[in-house]
């Protein structure tokens, strides 16, 4: 997502879908109201949060490069997001550390209203599994150039494992990969034991309908860094997505699901760590691999595109999927996850060539992964080149 591909490739997909079909019949029962945008991370903030970051930074802090996502603890919050930056191999502290990769997972310790806080962030890479069979793309780029290397790898939501399953404390985070040269973007999982301080790599879970070609074209936008999300039934991991087909369209929202016991059992119940298989949804079943089947869109109405961030509102019973291209922000509501109503206009917060995007909502309640009646949404706003110039903002969204 370096250099704000995210943000940019949206923009196509957002013009394409104004012309599509006709509205669902699901009407949304939210009304929202939303405050003017507060800086919550300035430029400043940030170079000096990356001064001190730990391990030191090799390439700048090129932070955030995703959606901020947050959990509580007793002490207050931890946030998560993605330092785009370069991060050279290095020796620290007796150890190595670094992948001479971009990309990275960076935890900070902060308040809703100061989510770099005054510690030092920890910012540290995604190793690669010791069963070189799980995920032969998480390598050294440098040392095998034409050898099948991801270019970047990163991530940030964040789920804790709760008690009674395997696992129980640990951590399971949904991570961005891609590929440079031509642009290709896909989606895995990677764990951790101690509170994100390193990150193992288990293997991919979603890749575009269209297959990678050295040889091929490059994706027309990326995949975005979206949070695992819990099924109405409580059985199932839902990921949402856009996905680029095979006849060369896209689509605005697509899902894809695991069983949460088989995915926590895969990750956690044994020596080895791997990902659970994904299916997509298409065309009413979910018979289609995660790793390059074809998918339904669910949303294909969608006024916008991108950033695709669902979380349940236990205030309206619903799930909000949030949209963000580089200018318009909307959202749209579900009752099962798959159904959508019309996405619903918020505002332009971005304008070309200065834009606005990585946008996600976080909860003001004992778990910021669920919304309530008032809650925040988070975004990066850029007004110049990047990344020196970007800084964090927030809007408070209400339903009356």
């Amino acid at each position: 997502m370096r250099n704000g591909k995210l943000i940019f490739g949206s923009l196509t997909i957002s013009l394409l879908a104004i012309c599509s079909a006709a509205a669902q019949n699901l009407a949304p029962i939210c009304h929202p109201t939303i405050t003017p945008p507060i800086e919550v991370a300035s430029s400043r903030q940030r170079f000096d949060a990356g001064k001190k970051a730990q391990p030191p930074l090799t390439d700048g802090f090129d932070w955030p490069d995703a959606q901020i996502t947050a959990l509580k603890t007793d002490k207050g919050y931890m946030f998560f997001s993605i330092d785009a930056g370069f991060h050279k191999r290095q020796l620290w502290q007796g150890h190595w550390v670094g992948n001479n990769n971009s990309g990275s997972v960076v935890r900070t310790i902060g308040t809703l209203d100061n989510p770099l806080g005054s510690a030092p962030p920890i910012d540290v890479v995604i190793d690669k599994n010791s069963n070189p069979k799980i995920n032969p793309h998480n390598c050294d780029p440098t040392k095998n150039p034409h050898g099948g290397c991801y270019t970047y790898l990163g991530g940030g939501p964040v789920y804790v494992v709760p008690q009674g399953q395997p696992g129980a404390g640990n951590w399971l985070l949904v991570y961005h990969a891609e590929y440079s040269a031509p642009a290709y973007f896909l989606l895995g999982l990677a764990i951790s034991s101690d509170q994100g301080l390193h990150w193992t790599d288990i293997g991919e879970i979603i890749r575009f309908n269209q297959p990678f070609s050295y040889r091929g074209s490059s994706a027309p936008f990326a995949i975005g860094d979206p949070p695992l999300v819990t099924s109405p039934d409580g059985k199932y991991f839902y990921v949402y997505f856009q996905d680029w087909l095979k006849d060369g369209t896209v689509t605005m929202t697509s899902i894809a699901r695991a069983p949460i016991a088989s995915v926590l059992k895969a990750a956690f119940g044994g020596p080895k760590h791997f990902a659970a298989p994904f299916q997509k949804y298409y065309q009413g079943a979910w018979d289609q691999p995660g790793i390059g089947g074809v998918s339904t869109d669910l949303l294909p109405n969608a006024r916008y595109g991108g950033g695709l961030n669902v979380y349940y509102d236990s205030y309206l019973h619903r799930y909000l999927i949030f949209n963000s291209d580089s200018q318009n922000y909307s959202y749209a509501e579900s009752i099962d996850g798959l159904q959508w109503t019309d996405t619903i206009f918020l505002g332009m917060f971005g304008r070309v060539p200065n834009v606005a995007g990585y946008s996600l909502p976080i909860g003001l309640g004992e778990d910021p992964t669920v919304l309530g009646k008032q809650f925040y949404v988070y975004f990066t706003q850029f007004r110049g080149p990047w990344p020196s110039a970007q800084s964090v903002k927030r809007f408070t969204f209400s339903c009356q």
